[in-house]
């Protein structure tokens, strides 16, 4: 069993002391030029609309107390969905082959982005629930808002992760930490990416040690070179 007082050995590209060049690759990707635009609009458009109350801090509030649980969901039932039997043939939905390849070179940065596919459906989803939930103009810009900057995080967060940026905050440390595990130790846990208390919730946050090393997924043993 590996000692969970160490980190975990994972893949490092870029320097480890200066944020800058991160930052500057960060935005060079598809994702980022795609939500700000949009997020500025939105923002723009919510000033416009006026009309604030309490229940657009209580939707901010909602809606960032729900990440930690909306990413653990999204990425047990959807990025590691499959491919499994479903009506009689084999499905395999775009987000999990994409994660798989993910996990199969973590070391590719190009493979920790949602991309613009994702952004653009995320989005229309949000809003669409947003719509559903309030039908009011300023509760679903607020949403829509606040769902680009819960977006741009996660983002920024997972890239930084793969990075050789040595975080200088213990909060951010942890979080290295746990998303190594989550690839070199068992894909089925550590499932959160800003955040954990989801994880710690439903019993999928654990020491590594409390893990078996044979419950290793194929892709995990990919990434990790052993044999599948």
């Amino acid at each position: 069993m590996p000692d969970s007082s160490a980190a975990p050995i994972t893949p490092l590209q870029g320097p480890a002391d200066r944020l800058g060049p991160h930052i500057a690759f960060f935005f060079h990707q598809l994702t980022p030029p795609v939500i700000a635009p949009l997020f500025l609009i939105a923002v723009a458009a919510r000033i416009y609309v006026g009309s604030w109350t309490l229940f657009d801090l209580i939707l901010i509030v909602g809606l960032v107390s729900v990440q930690s649980g909306t990413e653990w969901v999204l990425h047990r039932y959807v990025l590691h969905f499959g491919p499994r039997p479903m009506f009689g043939r084999e499905v395999d939905i775009h987000p999990s082959r994409a994660h798989r390849r993910h996990h199969e070179n973590p070391n590719d940065l190009s493979t920790v982005f949602v991309g613009p596919i994702g952004t653009v459906v995320f989005l229309v989803v949000l809003a669409s629930l947003c719509f559903l939930l309030f039908r009011t103009s300023p509760l679903l810009l607020t949403g829509l808002c606040v769902g680009m900057v819960l977006l741009l995080a996660y983002e920024w967060t997972h890239f930084l992760l793969h990075t050789a940026y040595e975080p200088r905050r213990a909060y951010y440390r942890h979080l290295k930490r746990a998303h190594g595990f989550h690839h070199f130790q068992n894909e089925w846990y550590w499932m959160g990416i800003t955040g954990y208390a989801f994880d710690k919730l439903v019993g999928t946050f654990k020491e590594p040690d409390e893990v078996p090393l044979t419950e290793l997924s194929i892709t995990a043993r990919q990434a990790v070179g052993l044999p599948a």
